[in-house]
């Protein structure tokens, strides 16, 4: 049981000194959750209110996924679009090609 106590000085010192740190990476740095390192700053009185913030690096590379997934969305639309603008307009539009099993295969 001692051990928690010392990851509760270290937290609280990392937290003092390195205003650039988050409590997630505090906790994943010592191994306790999230939720403990606050309420130990809680507890000593230590402000986290510009540690709760997203670093910009986490933002963008959420944006980077998105973008790339949009991309793709686009690219597949569009391919859909250019094979629909070689179909007859006034021909039936079945949707994709469907190849049924046959019974017994």
């Amino acid at each position: 049981m001692g051990q928690p106590y010392k990851d509760k000085w270290a937290a609280l010192h990392i937290i003092a000194n390195d205003p650039a740190v988050t409590a997630r990476e505090v906790a994943a740095r010592l191994g306790v959750a999230r939720h403990t390192v606050e309420k130990w700053c809680k507890a000593e009185g230590v402000s986290l209110s510009g540690h709760r913030l997203p670093r910009v690096s986490f933002v963008l590379a959420m944006k980077q996924k998105k973008l790339s997934r949009l991309i793709k969305d686009l690219a597949k639309t569009k391919r859909e679009v250019d094979a629909l603008k070689k179909l007859d307009p006034d021909a039936p539009y079945r949707g994709k090609s469907v190849t049924k099993k046959k019974a017994g295969k």
